[in-house]
């Protein structure tokens, strides 16, 4: 039989050797055993599975990047979609979505509008 001291916070019994060391809230407990892998086969599934982690998360932020570069196309399309357009060659319209996709649409529209304001 396992001699048991009654605790004050929980009222329940707990084995002696369990009240031998203080942990951080107050209590005392008796120090764990320290988690890790100890054999070459454990270290290598870890890795694999971080590894695996990481490419999934790489791969999310390939993803988002992708939907951050394109997120003003709604909004030009529905800003060109009120306005009329006069004639444009395919090689100025290239150039603009270049301007836009390099330097940003606020670069852009300042550059524009200091045109417009000449």
């Amino acid at each position: 039989m396992i001699k048991t001291v009654l605790t004050g916070d929980s009222g329940q019994h707990q084995p002696w050797w369990i009240i031998d060391q203080p942990s951080p809230k107050g209590r005392f407990r008796m120090p764990r055993k320290s988690v890790k892998p100890d054999d070459l086969a454990t270290i290598t599934a870890r890795r694999e599975a971080l590894l695996a982690e990481l490419a999934r998360v790489d791969e999310q932020a390939k993803v988002a990047r992708e939907a951050e570069r394109d997120a003003g196309r709604p909004v030009l399309f529905a800003a060109l979609e009120r306005i009329k357009i006069a004639a444009l060659e395919k090689s100025d319209a290239r150039c603009i979505a270049a301007a836009l996709a390099t330097h940003g649409g606020k670069a852009v529209a300042r550059h524009l509008s200091s045109i417009a304001s000449q």
